[in-house]
């Protein structure tokens, strides 16, 4: 009987999810993506952020965000761009805290 080696089996497959609480309406809304898509980078969570803020309601005007201190969610270059974008772009949001 020949023996084969299932390397598939060896190792766990990651999926990354990224929760954001929208406390007025008390509603999360949850990102989820698999490894063979893509990383968990800060282009990865700015992206599913600014898909957030973009879906605001037109009468948000200011926002405050919290993160846990993920080196894909904040203190980088990626997330700022991100921020200031959203600022830019989304014509109702005023304030980003």
């Amino acid at each position: 009987m020949p023996s084969y080696t299932f390397t598939f089996y060896k190792r766990q497959m990651w999926i990354f999810n990224l929760t954001i609480h929208d406390s007025i309406s008390i509603q999360a809304y949850s990102y989820m993506w698999s490894e063979t898509d893509v990383d968990r980078g800060a282009n990865q969570v700015g992206s599913c952020v600014a898909k957030n803020h973009f879906s605001l309601q037109s009468s948000i005007k200011h926002v405050v965000m919290y993160s846990d201190t993920c080196g894909g969610q904040n203190k980088n270059t990626h997330m700022v761009a991100m921020c200031m974008s959203v600022l830019k772009n989304q014509g109702n949001i005023e304030v980003l805290d």
